[in-house]
């Protein structure tokens, strides 16, 4: 609370813009924005909290039980808060926040059970997940092959022409619509300086000494085809 304190106190007009408008305000009911009815916190956290209301709900229900003592407090200090939340006046959605993390411990205790089975079995488990570990580390290449596709072709089949490029080199790219996969294999793998164009210009010693173009067919003037691979075309500048 001191860092909170501190910036409340050193804060240009604090007393009437949070003191007196704010915190007051809300207490009295003298603001104007808010809801004023008593239950306004328990609706908020209906329409904003759903998504763990049944976890909320099941850790309550646990707690009534006596085989898991170790869930009442958490949810009697979620139960505390929304409670004191309700007593202000003017009550503003963004005011129940500072309750969540403490619906979040009582939506917590609803893994309980499944805590405790864990624990019963830890041993099993422990060598199970270093099996898991294991097996993950092996096949992780070819998973990755199966998630990722093959390489691109400017990493197979025109990798020798490729090679033969400088660093930071220009290279036209011309596909419609532009072809970003492409790009930014050849800017961050290749390290070239790809020129996005929508069709393939006429050859001129200006261009780049290289292509590649997404087209079946090349009829361009003024450069060369060196190699298809997967409805790429690789061309050379003749003029170069």
């Amino acid at each position: 609370m001191l860092p909170a304190a501190a910036f409340v106190a050193l804060a240009p007009g604090w007393w009437e813009t949070y003191g007196r408008s704010q915190l007051f305000g809300s207490a009295l009911g003298t603001r104007a924005d808010g809801s004023l009815a008593p239950w306004f916190p328990l609706v908020t956290v209906a329409g904003r909290f759903w998504p763990g209301l049944p976890l909320l709900l099941a850790g309550a229900t646990l707690a009534l039980r006596s085989r898991w003592p170790k869930a009442r407090l958490p949810c009697l200090f979620a139960a505390l808060q929304i409670a004191l939340l309700c007593l202000p006046s003017r009550k503003v959605w963004n005011h129940v926040l500072v309750a969540y993390p403490a619906l979040a411990l009582a939506a917590g205790c609803a893994a309980l059970p499944l805590a405790d089975w864990l624990a019963a079995r830890r041993k099993a488990l422990a060598g199970g997940c270093v099996a898991l570990a294991a097996l993950a580390w092996i096949s992780a290449p070819a998973l990755g092959r199966l998630v990722d596709g093959p390489p691109c072709v400017a990493a197979r089949e025109f990798a020798g022409e490729l090679d033969a490029l400088e660093p930071g080199e220009p290279i036209l790219v011309a596909s419609s619509p532009t072809s970003w996969r492409m790009l930014a294999e050849l800017a961050a793998e290749r390290r070239l300086e790809p020129d996005p164009r929508p069709a393939l210009p006429a050859g001129t010693a200006a261009l780049p000494r290289l292509a590649l173009v997404q087209e079946p067919d090349i009829s361009t003037a003024g450069w060369a085809e060196l190699a298809r691979a997967r409805g790429w075309v690789l061309v050379r500048n003749v003029a170069r």
